[in-house]
């Protein structure tokens, strides 16, 4: 069995803490309250989540601290296809589920032996419920991803990202970023290139086949489906570049604060 925990937010009490107890690659957050998607993955979901493993000699491995739950589910369904919500409507009220995935590595990460993992949720949404799943894995290995959560701060139009060893890099489709520009490892030497926002949208969306699928539900109607719809990675809020040969990208803004995430593959120590 899976399921960790079923939790509901209320008042003054907006953040819970499990401890994962069996081998898994991947976390799943069911998501169940009045707040719906719309189709889209929203870079602004407040939600955050942080995940470590203590070993008995009080090595701290960090796989995510404090990192935006929508950011997590992006890269963890990227290339790989939907992403279901469904939404049931009672007398002209929405109540929706959405399934938001986290990978926590490659291979599925071992808590046999002195390995204690825990998983902190903060800034839950009152109301809401939250089904939190530790899908178990028959195999385990000894890496995994690194989420490191940045900031182009407020009232500084432009900021570079070393990305040498980072996989992947997350970033809100937002208007405040005007363009970036990449630096490349190529043979020839650095090569620069300029992308404006809509550019690396296309080039977010040429990768990933990942969309959410919201299928509207009438109580009054049976629970027969009413409407679905289906958002692909153009319209997605969150961009995910997964990097190759790129180096570093600077991203030139409006001057408003912008949040993004890296991704790296760590070895377990």
């Amino acid at each position: 069995m899976g399921l960790l925990d079923t939790f509901t937010a209320q008042q003054g009490s907006v953040k819970k803490k499990y401890k994962i107890d069996r081998n898994c690659q991947k976390l799943l957050v069911v998501r169940k309250g009045l707040q719906i998607l719309n189709g889209q993955i929203l870079s602004s979901l407040p939600e955050v989540l942080t995940v470590e493993n203590t070993t008995s000699s009080n090595n701290r491995q960090s796989i995510c601290d404090r990192v935006q739950l929508g950011y997590l589910a992006a890269f963890a369904q990227f290339g790989e296809g939907v992403i279901p919500e469904k939404t049931i409507i009672r007398n002209g009220q929405k109540n929706s589920e959405a399934y938001l995935p986290v990978l926590l590595g490659r291979d599925g990460q071992s808590v046999t032996g002195n390995d204690n993992y825990t998983a902190l949720f903060e800034n839950l949404i009152v109301g809401s419920t939250y089904d939190v799943y530790a899908l178990e894995t028959p195999t385990t290995g000894v890496r995994y991803w690194e989420y490191l959560q940045g900031s182009i701060l407020g009232g500084d139009h432009q900021k570079t990202v070393d990305l040498d060893a980072a996989t992947a890099i997350i970033l809100p489709a937002s208007a405040h970023i005007s363009r970036a520009t990449v630096t490349f490892a190529t043979t020839e030497g650095d090569k620069i290139a300029d992308y404006t926002l809509e550019e690396l949208r296309f080039l977010n969306a040429e990768e990933n086949d990942i969309e959410i699928q919201t299928t509207n539900f009438d109580s009054d109607e049976q629970g027969s489906p009413r409407s679905t719809i289906s958002h692909g990675s153009m319209f997605s809020e969150a961009i995910v570049l997964m990097l190759g040969p790129i180096k570093h990208i600077t991203f030139h803004t409006d001057g408003t604060l912008v949040d993004f995430v890296t991704v790296t593959e760590r070895a377990r120590y």
